[in-house]
């Protein structure tokens, strides 16, 4: 069975694919779900948000975090039901590790 990540990471793309022969093959959407568009969507808005949490500057990197425990909130709201989405939704075809609920 195909297994994929989900795991937010600076500048990455949210899912993660592995091989069981190669490991880690990459940060992209997999073929079957390309045709979800909303999916996608849903997931590079995410990593948008996510990015917007550092500071990255040719003399910087920090961590700056959100501005209101308000949007905090919001956020991991919305990460939460990407993932339940992801996982209703492709679970018979993958392996589905979470590394993003919070």
């Amino acid at each position: 069975m195909k297994k994929i990540k989900l795991l937010l990471e600076y500048r990455g793309f949210p899912i993660w694919n592995y091989d069981d022969e190669e490991g880690f093959i990459g940060h992209y959407l997999p073929e079957e779900m390309e045709e979800d568009k909303k999916l996608e969507q849903e997931l590079n808005e995410i990593q948008d948000i996510f990015d917007e949490l550092y500071l990255d500057t040719k003399t910087e990197f920090d961590y700056i975090g959100f501005n209101s425990p308000t949007k905090e909130l919001a956020f991991n709201k919305r990460v939460n039901m990407l993932v339940e989405t992801i996982k209703s939704k492709y679970s018979h075809q993958f392996l589905i590790i979470d590394h993003l609920s919070i």
